[in-house]
């Protein structure tokens, strides 16, 4: 993530106002910090030095089994909520992430065996990725249409 990959993390925007809210992001329209956490939905994992992270963080990385030693980099999980600071995940929102994490992995993975996707080339359009039986998936780029708000 970031214009110059200084970050690197996986976020995902929930429900149409923030996709809305992505799409003034990328465009590069002003956006006050206001707006900004007045309609984020989101869950996100960035990956930090270990060093930096706060006390609960590190106590969930050793939990997990995260190697926190001196220059490693480990997980921060957060939520954003309309109206607050990004925080700590709930278990639901923890379970969203980790499915929107295997959706990455698998996007990626299905990435490397096709030589041009064709992803990206129309505006709106995004890959999806469709689970199937037995773990397999299927990558498909899906149309999202913008609703007006309230209809």
């Amino acid at each position: 993530m970031g214009a110059l990959g200084e970050v690197f993390a996986v976020h995902a925007y929930r429900g149409m106002e923030s996709y809305r809210l992505f799409k003034k992001l990328a465009s590069g329209a002003p956006l006050t910090a206001g707006e900004f956490f007045g309609t984020q939905r989101s869950v996100s994992m960035e990956f930090l030095p270990s060093a930096t992270l706060p006390r609960p963080d590190r106590e969930l990385a050793r939990v997990l089994g995260h190697p926190l030693k001196r220059g490693t980099i480990a997980p921060q999980f957060r939520a954003g909520r309309p109206g607050y600071q990004p925080w700590y995940l709930t278990e639901a929102e923890g379970k969203l992430l980790a499915q929107c994490v295997e959706g990455v992995l698998a996007f990626y993975e299905g990435l490397e065996l096709k030589t041009e996707p064709g992803y990206w080339n129309v505006e709106d359009v995004y890959p999806e990725v469709f689970w199937t039986k037995n773990r397999y998936f299927r990558v498909e780029n899906t149309l999202v249409r913008l609703h007006r708000r309230g209809g």
